[in-house]
């Protein structure tokens, strides 16, 4: 059974008109939501998309700051009730 997910989509990068490579969802059932999952999701795609995409830029438009925020991400502005994130690894 599926219990969660991850998807990207491209899209402009905040305050420019090149493209980057955007978190588009992250989703855990109901019934498995507090034991990392959304982490260990997030944190699979970072792992996967830093090398290959590092020129695009990995971004977040979310109204679950927290997650991003305990996951290494870095709050670019906020919007209403979203901010938006980029993901930056530090060696």
């Amino acid at each position: 059974a599926v219990i969660g997910g991850l998807s990207f989509t491209w899209h402009k990068k905040p305050g420019s008109d090149a493209v980057g490579l955007w978190v588009n969802t992250v989703y855990v059932t109901e019934q498995q939501r507090q034991r990392g999952i959304a982490s260990a999701l997030l944190n699979k795609a970072t792992a996967l998309t830093t090398k290959d995409y590092a020129d695009y830029g990995l971004y977040a438009y979310t109204d679950t700051a927290a997650l991003y925020e305990a996951n290494g991400w870095h709050l670019l502005s906020t919007i209403d009730t979203h901010s938006v994130y980029q993901y930056k690894k530090i060696s």
